[in-house]
C-alpha cells in the first residue's frame, strides 16, 4: 500500500477502530454483526456467490446482522442497485479497515461472513426459495419498452445466447480453453428463430460480431443495443438461455432460467 493511501485512511482509523468495539460489545449481549465483501469486479460471482447466501439466510444459516461492502468496481452497476435493496452495503473504504482492525484481535471469525460454497449450491436451495433480485416497476417499464423498440411484442419469448470468447478477460490467458466462435452457434440461433423466438447474442466485449441474417436474432453485444439493465432483465426473463459457460451465467440462474450448456468446460 503507498504512502498517499495510508494517509488517505488515517481520519478512519478511529471510526473502524470504534466500530470493532461496537461490534465486540454488543456480541456480549448476543447480537452478532458480521462484515464481508463481494467480490465485485466479476459479475459471476457477484450475482452467483450472493444468490447462494440470499438462500442460505432463507434457510436460517446467518441469523446475524451482515453488512456487505464491494471489493472492487461493480461489474455491473444494475445489479449494485437491486443487491442495496435487499443488503446492507457499506463504504468500502471504511469497511475494509474496520475488517482488517478486526482481524487483529482473537475472535475475529464470528464478526467475518466467509463463505462455505462461494457461487456453489450443494444444498441445492436455489430450487427452494425463490429468487431474490427484484426490479422496480420503472425498470420494468423501461425494459418493455426498450423490447418493443426493438420489435419484440408483448409476450413473445427470448433465448439468451452466450458464447464466451477471447475478449473476455484477455490477461486470464490459461482460460482460452473456454472460448468458442460465435459462428458455430449460427444455424442453432436461425433453427431457435424459425420457431418465433427471438435470440440475443449476450455480451459487453467481445471479439466478434454475430453476423446472422434473421429479423428475430440480435447481437445485443455489438450492435449499439447494449445497456447493463438489458442485459439483466434479458437474463432474468429468458425462455431459457444457451451459454458455454461464463460469469453472466449467473443472471439466469439466479432468476431460476432453465440453462442449456455446451461446449462446456471444465465440466464438474
Amino acid at each position: 500500500m503507498n504512502f498517499a493511501i495510508k494517509l488517505a485512511r488515517l481520519p478512519l482509523l478511529v471510526p473502524a477502530a470504534l466500530t470493532v468495539l461496537a461490534v465486540r460489545l454488543l456480541w456480549r449481549f448476543g447480537i452478532v454483526i458480521r462484515f464481508g465483501n463481494f467480490l465485485s469486479n466479476r459479475i459471476g460471482h457477484l450475482v452467483g456467490n450472493t444468490e447462494v447466501y440470499l438462500c442460505e439466510r432463507d434457510e436460517g444459516q446467518h441469523p446475524y446482522i451482515d453488512i456487505w461492502t464491494h471489493y472492487g468496481e461493480p461489474a455491473s452497476p444494475q445489479i449494485d442497485k437491486m443487491l442495496r435493496r435487499i443488503l446492507r452495503i457499506w463504504p468500502y473504504r471504511i469497511t475494509a479497515l474496520t475488517m482488517v482492525i478486526n482481524k487483529m484481535f482473537s475472535g475475529w471469525e464470528r464478526h467475518d461472513i466467509g463463505s462455505k460454497h462461494l457461487d456453489r449450491d450443494p444444498e441445492n436451495l436455489l430450487a427452494k426459495y425463490p429468487p431474490h433480485l427484484k426490479f422496480t416497476t420503472a425498470e420494468i417499464e423501461e425494459a418493455e419498452a426498450t423490447l418493443r423498440g426493438w420489435g419484440v411484442s408483448k409476450g413473445a419469448q427470448w433465448v439468451c445466447l452466450m458464447v464466451r470468447d477471447a475478449a473476455y478477460l484477455p490477461t486470464l490467458y490459461y482460460h482460452s480453453y473456454r472460448d468458442s466462435g460465435v459462428g458455430d452457434y449460427a444455424e442453432a440461433a436461425i433453427a431457435l428463430a424459425e420457431r418465433g423466438y427471438h435470440v440475443f447474442r449476450m455480451g459487453k466485449t467481445m471479439a466478434k460480431a454475430f453476423n446472422v441474417k434473421h429479423e428475430r436474432i440480435h447481437d445485443f453485444a455489438m450492435n449499439g443495443m447494449y445497456s447493463d439493465l438489458m442485459s439483466a432483465y434479458l437474463g432474468a426473463h429468458c425462455a431459457f438461455t444457451l451459454s458455454t459457460s461464463t460469469g453472466w451465467d449467473a443472471i439466469p440462474q439466479a432468476f431460476r432460467r432453465p440453462m442449456c450448456y455446451v461446449n462446456f468446460a471444465p465440466y464438474e
